[in-house]
């Protein structure tokens, strides 16, 4: 009686210290399971060294990873056929769990699913890529002819402002972006490389605009654009180097887009350079241009903002709070970096405008050149995730915001002191009826009057 009670009692137990029917399971694919989103595509799943009947259980890690047959029942080896589809391009796991005959189960293996962006997407990235080319252009165009060679010289001879944004931009900006990746994004290598390269790729004429559009120094963030650029060439690959390699293997071989480099400054330059000669030719036409040139960068930044959100609308699907924080941290180190070191050099408030936007307005087209030349679908859309989180929560929408609430408060200041000034015509008419002979009064510094007689 006692023997068979222990039997009962030890049996379950050896049978889970000797492992279950699944132990020597092995599963292998066919193929490479990469493939275009909204397609559906056939696998075949070997699955070997059965000894009793098994169930196995395809479980995607995203329910946007859709698989057909997704349960099969094996009592030998064999192929089972299943059918994958995904909604959305992404880095998916699928888990393969197996279940033995006494209902005990367990993980045999995970297989790696990539499912890549369709061609259709990657051709409307790069029209709307030449379109916007097209109207930056346009944009630096109006933006020389309202820019004072002098000041630019001046700025080069003696580069305090200059050399502030270098240091923020190439010391402080990467050191930043690789701690930020480090402590929120350690589990997603390409987005830690895509922050990384963010942070790394100062420049672009981004930051320009919204240094004109909140009256900050122009002539400066030009210089500093400029200056930044041209360092970029070595800074850039310098801390992909340095940084990027303990991240990716160094055997990977991320190689930087000097083509791409070279086209962002010639870019910058030519229409800076042919406004500014129009300016010098014609002075009073480039003074009545350079007069659209806040609206039309206005336009230019909301055009680029909405195309850009409606190209990149996967990127809600995937972003999660990691990227989210990660970008506004990275925004708003940036600023504030910028903010404090100008401060502490003593420069004045448009001078630390264009300092502060010149070191947190990054060149995005930079890092997602480097992303997409480097890494394929899903890894690219995995590593361009944090760079669209930055744009969309430290400079294009919030910036956008603050631009029109600066407007606002601009506009309600300024007709309040129109009604002020409307009401003091009928003062100075009583003051002046009671003037000695009915002597006209003159003003005073703008503050009080005073009459002919007493002068």
């Amino acid at each position: 009686m006692y023997l068979l009670l222990l039997l009962l009692f030890f049996t379950p137990v050896l049978g889970a210290l000797s492992g279950t029917g699944c132990t020597d399971l092995t599963v292998k694919t066919n193929s490479t399971l990469r493939f275009t989103m909204n397609t559906d595509f056939p696998a075949e799943i070997r699955l070997y060294n059965i000894s009793e009947p098994l169930t196995i259980d395809l479980v995607p890690s995203w329910d946007r990873l859709k698989i057909l047959n997704h349960t099969v029942n094996v009592t030998e080896e064999t192929e089972a056929s299943i059918t994958l589809r995904g909604e959305l391009a992404f880095l998916y796991t699928v888990a393969v769990h197996c279940t033995d005959s006494r209902g005990q189960g367990e993980l045999v293996q995970e297989l790696r699913v990539e499912v890549t962006r369709t061609s259709q997407e990657e051709v409307l990235n790069r029209i709307f890529g030449g379109v916007l080319a097209a109207f930056l252009a346009i944009a630096m165009l109006i933006m020389g002819c309202d820019l004072d060679m002098r000041l630019i010289l001046g700025y080069l001879k003696k580069p305090v402002g200059p050399s502030i944004g270098l240091v923020c931009q190439f010391v402080g900006m990467p050191l930043i972006a690789y701690t930020i990746g480090y402590l929120i994004l350690s589990e997603l290598p390409a987005a830690r490389l895509g922050l990384l390269l963010l942070g790394s790729s100062p420049g672009g004429s981004a930051s320009n605009f919204w240094t004109v559009l909140f009256k900050g120094d122009q002539n400066l963030s030009v210089t500093m654009t400029f200056c930044s650029t041209v360092a970029s060439f070595g800074m850039t690959t310098f801390w992909i180097f340095v940084l990027g390699s303990t991240i990716f293997a160094k055997e990977d071989g991320f190689s930087i887009p000097y083509l791409q480099l070279f086209i962002s400054l010639i870019s910058l330059i030519v229409p800076l350079m042919a406004g500014m000669t129009f300016a010098v030719k014609k002075p009073e036409l480039a003074s009545r241009v350079g007069k659209f040139s806040r609206p039309f960068f206005f336009i230019v930044v909301l055009a680029a903002s909405v195309i850009g959100i409606y190209l990149n609308r996967y990127f809600f699907s995937l972003v999660s709070w990691r990227e989210v924080v990660s970008g506004l941290l990275l925004g708003g180190s940036g600023y504030t970096l910028g903010l404090i070191l100008s401060m502490l050099a003593g420069l004045n408030r448009s001078q630390v405008i264009a300092v502060s936007i010149e070191t947190a307005v990054q060149n995005p087209s930079i890092a997602l050149m480097v992303i997409q030349t480097n890494l394929y679908s899903p890894y690219s859309d995995i590593g361009v995730v944090p760079v669209v989180a930055f744009l969309l929560t430290a400079t294009g929408p919030p910036l956008l915001i603050g631009f029109i609430s600066y407007k606002a408060v601009e506009f309600i200041r300024n007709r309040g002191s129109n009604e002020d000034a409307t009401s003091e015509p009928s003062a100075i008419k009583t003051t002046a009826s009671s003037a000695p002979n009915g002597t006209a009064l003159q003003p005073v510094d703008n503050i009080g009057y005073t009459s002919d007689a007493n002068q």
